[in-house]
């Protein structure tokens, strides 16, 4: 299978071409093709494909595009080339020469090597130029589109230059002279294009026509900026005018013409997309523009600014044919930084002023730079600035040179005063960390041991210089393993083995330090301890608890953190820090900070985030009673929630920080630990979130036997048990239940006893043994009547479920109803869904369908206002079975496929087995046999996996139906006999029903 990009979309294979589809589901390919084996999350792809503003349904809709992505993959029958979802986004798996823009780029930039003969570069530049069929991605539109276009736009442009020279070289001048037009013409102001052109026609005897041909492109550049041609092609028409021959490959250059920038830093890999954002500023200040372009490439010590300020350098050399300046200022380093001063010294004589004719004063000398540079076409690169006050006097004032900049510090007034544009660099992503160190160490030995490099990468927190280092040590030891020296990272001090030996400065420590020493000590001390936080990321609540200061003033640190790049800004008002980083901060902690106070801040944070966690829930779900509700301790100073739908946003923001502390926890014991466990992890429970609750409350029953507290314990043992049941894993869900009831009778707590019974009750409904989970459950109702408990209506509920189970409708009906009434006064949202949702069932099964109706639709429309995708899935399955029952099957598909959206986006396996059921049921009503039948068969292994005997019992009987129609009564009478015999287990009279079904089939 192949996929064509530059031109229209096109996807093939061998004999034909595939409909690709509408243009947004194109363009959503093109995006996961454009980052071919690299993940992109969802909302990535939101973006790139709607805009700055999607509409409310972009998500749903990107779903729907995915699946005919797949889809057509599958038509394609195409191996190795898969879809993947991953918890980093999506992934398109494909080898990367399938795609025609990604073979372009490997072959130009293959040509662009200096080591290529003229032939070879010849040859693989015509190849690269031949896949162009036109405007990248046609049809298409977007800002990330035209991103991506420009860029490959560019790339065609040096492809074309480097194939012209090339063939020049070579003596092919007809070549040239038949090609270079329609170049020029989609690209008119290039002037190396014009200048190959000019010395082609010259070298063919044509003199006179080349004079022409410079006159035109004179007039043309006038017209359009303004401006004379540059140097090159004024020595060319000088050259053709003295009859003399000089090739435009080696221009001749006056002696004042510089040509600065370092030798281009071996094994660069990725930064496309600042390369491409540092063309389109260049290109954004359109003819003629009256300011200078001052781009401020900005990073933490060892990201690689100065490497990508030299890469784009040499890219884009040729559209500043009056030289290039490059200047490295001592912002950060050993000795003091330059003063302008100094730099203005060493830039004039770059430019041809002699020692003797330096003016004595700072502003004298700015004035001769800037005369010196007045309408030239001229590139400076002001590399490891200290601040913007070391810069200014450096900044030229014609309109015709370009600045980049590069510091650790964002330098906003430069921005604020001269109009620089940021261009803000991160660690290298997985996929490009791997091929800086396949680059570095050499193929072989890097596919002899993938997995070992890609954790030195991980070590490395993916960042150059680390990664760097990494490789010279590898390279200096070849006999090592790569994996021995992944060891030593994971196991050893990582910060001090990032060093070179013999070279103290080659080091990522001390990359560091000069960083760290540069902030003022209120800004050194929220960083040392910002490396305590367990958790991926921070805001400046945590930040106030970790340095006890008012939030106000953590936010000012926090910015000051950001300003000199140790902490990155990258979500509304939150900030992160790379692995490296992290673990330098807690470094210097342990330098700098007693052990009392780091408890003390850590401390603080744990009380932060138990108060935080404790409000949100009861916002979220008002009527939660929690053992572990307690006053704040002294300086806990909690967001105020505005209402549930900021409480649901904190519980997603804060979701992996509150899970990573209470993982710490599990090791080193932390105040708040159990209390903080219980609130999360019942917000996890409720929200569908099985594998997390596990590790959170785990954590907790940790800390609570660490406490003593048996009652901790307890509702601890009952949420694992929840977390264990949800992820399919019954027996581990009884142990759990039985633990918690056996020391709930140790202690004589009866209201304890009683939340152990409604698990095993529930558990047991699950595992079909009805009769028993009534039991349980009557029991528990016996107990929480007799204690006048507030979880005496979640007993009814359940109790509800089962009663349905067995066909005691009546007796549910009446739990379920004085449930409700209960719920409904308490305003629990969470189970005035669920059991709507059970009175529908019951209504539907007694055939009083318009009430069956109107309670499916009030359990879907509170399940919305809980903001918990995973309530709102469950509440449009139930809604979908109540308009099959009215014969609207297209409806309920509609229903169905969002719940099954939801399933997808969550990754929770229960609701997507139940939504295939309800899929198959539908389709089979449609007539679509073969649709329901597949969704059948993946529904009954979801059930079998997660224990769920009912469920699977239900979908056999759909299966049944459906392959009666696809192969036969035979087929189906199995299916029926195995739904039969999982509700006769059961004791359901579902059973009853099937067996007059198996003997009227025979």
């Amino acid at each position: 299978m192949e996929f064509r990009l530059l031109g229209e979309l096109e996807v093939s294979v061998p004999g034909r071409r595939l409909a690709a589809g509408q243009p947004r589901q194109q363009a959503v390919l093109a995006v996961l093709l454009v980052d071919a084996g690299r993940p992109v999350p969802a909302a990535t792809l939101v973006h790139r494909v709607w805009g700055e503003k999607p509409p409310p349904e972009a998500l749903n809709a990107l779903y729907s595009h995915l699946s005919r992505i797949r889809n057509l993959l599958a038509e394609g029958a195409a191996d190795g080339i898969l879809l993947e979802r991953r918890q980093a986004g999506y992934v398109l798996h494909t080898e990367p020469d399938s795609v025609d823009l990604h073979r372009f780029r490997r072959l130009a930039e293959w040509s662009f090597h200096p080591g290529r003969t003229e032939t070879e570069q010849a040859a693989t530049t015509a190849e690269a130029l031949s896949l162009w069929r036109g405007t990248p991605m046609a049809g298409l539109s977007g800002e990330w589109v035209e991103a991506v276009r420009d860029d490959y736009e560019q790339l065609r442009l040096r492809t074309a230059i480097r194939w012209a020279r090339a063939e020049l070289a070579l003596g092919h001048s007809d070549a040239i002279l038949d090609a270079l037009p329609t170049y020029i013409t989609e690209y008119p102001l290039a002037e190396p294009l014009e200048a190959v052109l000019i010395e082609a026609l010259r070298a063919s005897g044509r003199a006179a026509e080349a004079l022409d041909r410079y006159a035109k492109v004179r007039r043309r550049l006038s017209d359009a900026l303004g401006s004379e041609p540059g140097q090159e092609l004024q020595a060319l028409h000088q050259s053709i005018l003295e009859g003399e021959r000089r090739s435009p490959a080696a221009p001749a250059s006056p002696v004042t013409r510089p040509a600065q920038l370092p030798l281009d830093i071996a094994g660069f890999v990725g930064r496309d997309r600042e390369l491409r954002e540092l063309d389109r500023l260049l290109d954004a200040s359109g003819p003629p523009s009256s300011a200078v372009v001052i781009s401020s490439v900005c990073g933490s010590a060892g990201i690689g600014k100065t490497a990508l300020a030299v890469r784009w350098g040499h890219q884009a050399a040729s559209r500043f044919p009056d030289g290039q300046l490059y200047l490295n200022l001592r912002g950060y380093g050993p000795v003091p930084a330059m003063t302008p001063h100094e730099a203005l010294a060493i830039l004039l004589q770059a430019l041809g002023v002699v020692a003797e004719q330096l003016p004595p004063t700072e502003e004298g000398r700015s004035g001769l730079y800037r005369s010196l540079l007045d309408g030239r076409r001229m590139l400076v690169i002001l590399d490891n600035a200290r601040g913007a006050e070391q810069i200014r006097p450096l900044l030229p004032g014609s309109p015709t040179c370009a600045v980049v900049v590069t510091s650790r510090a964002d330098l906003p007034s430069l921005t604020a005063l001269h109009g620089a544009r940021r261009v803000a660099l991160e660690v290298l992503g997985q996929a490009e960390a791997g091929e800086l160190l396949t680059r570095l160490i050499g193929t072989g030995r890097i596919a002899a041991e993938p997995t070992a490099a890609a954790e030195i990468a991980r070590l490395c927190a993916y960042l150059p210089l680390a990664l760097r280092i990494a490789a010279a040590l590898l390279i200096r030891r070849p006999e090592m393993p790569i994996a021995a020296i992944a060891d030593r990272l994971a196991n050893g001090d990582r910060i001090a083995q990032l060093t070179v030996d013999g070279d103290s400065e080659v080091a990522v420590g001390a990359a560091f330090d000069l960083s760290y020493e540069a902030l003022d000590i209120d800004a050194r001390r929220l960083f040392r301890r910002l490396g305590l936080i367990p958790g991926s990321d921070f805001d400046a609540h945590a930040a106030a608890h970790l340095t006890d200061v008012p939030v106000e003033e953590a936010e000012r640190l926090l910015d000051r953190l950001a300003d000199a790049n140790l902490v990155e800004p990258y979500a509304a008002e939150r900030f992160r820090f790379h692995d490296l980083l992290r673990l330098y901060a807690d470094h210097r902690s342990r330098l700098d900070d007693p052990p009392a106070e780091r408890q003390a801040c850590l401390q603080r944070l744990y009380g932060y985030y138990r108060s935080s966690s404790a409000a949100a829930l009861h916002l979220v779900q008002p009527a939660v009673w929690l053992l572990g509700q307690g006053p704040d301790d002294p300086g806990v100073r909690s967001p105020r929630f505005t209402g549930r739908v900021a409480a649901l946003a904190w519980f997603e923001t804060e979701r992996g920080n509150i899970v990573a502390a209470l993982v710490a926890a599990g090791k080193t014991p932390q105040p708040h630990t159990w209390e903080l466990a219980e609130s999360f992890g019942k917000y996890l429970w409720i929200s569908g979130c099985g594998e997390d609750a596990l590790d959170v409350c785990q954590a907790g029953l940790t800390a609570a036997r660490h406490a003593g507290n048996p009652r901790a314990e307890i509702i601890l043992h009952t949420l694992i048990a929840g977390a264990q049941r949800s992820v399919g894993r019954p027996e581990l869900t009884v142990r759990h239940l039985t633990e918690a009831g056996t020391l709930a009778r140790r202690i004589g707590d009866l209201s304890m006893e009683a939340i152990a019974l409604i698990g095993l009750g529930t558990i047991c409904r699950g595992l079909a043994r009805l009769r028993e989970a009534e039991q349980h459950l009557r029991q528990a109702l016996a107990l929480h009547e007799r204690l006048e408990s507030p979880d005496l209506p979640v007993t009814r509920l359940y109790l509800g479920l089962v009663l349905q189970d067995v066909g005691e409708l009546d007796g549910a009906e009446t739990q379920l109803s004085k449930a409700l009434a209960e719920f409904d006064a308490a305003d629990d949202r969470h189970r005035i869904v669920l059991t709507c949702s059970a009175l529908a069932r019951v209504c539907r099964a007694g055939k009083r369908l318009a009430e069956a109706m109107r309670y499916a639709e009030r359990a879907h429309r509170v399940a919305r206002e809980t903001g918990l995708p995973v309530i709102e899935a469950g509440a449009l399955l139930g809604l979908a079975d109540a308009c099959l029952d009215r014969d609207l099957p297209d409806e309920a598909l509609t229903h169905a496929r969002a719940a099954a959206r939801i399933a997808d986006s969550t990754a929770n396996r229960r609701l997507e087995g139940q939504a295939r059921t309800t899929l198959a049921e539908i389709h089979s009503r449609l007539g679509d046999h073969g649709d329901a039948a597949e969704h059948a068969r993946a529904a009954v292994s979801i059930h079998r996996e997660m224990g769920r005997r009912l469920y699977e019992a239900r979908t056999l009987c759909v299966l049944g139906h459906a392959v009666r129609r696809l192969d036969g009564l035979a087929a189906a009478r199995e299916h029926w006999q195995q739904a039969h015999d999982l509700y006769a287990a059961a004791g359901s009279r579902q059973a009853e029903q099937l067996r007059e079904l198996l003997a009227v089939s025979r």
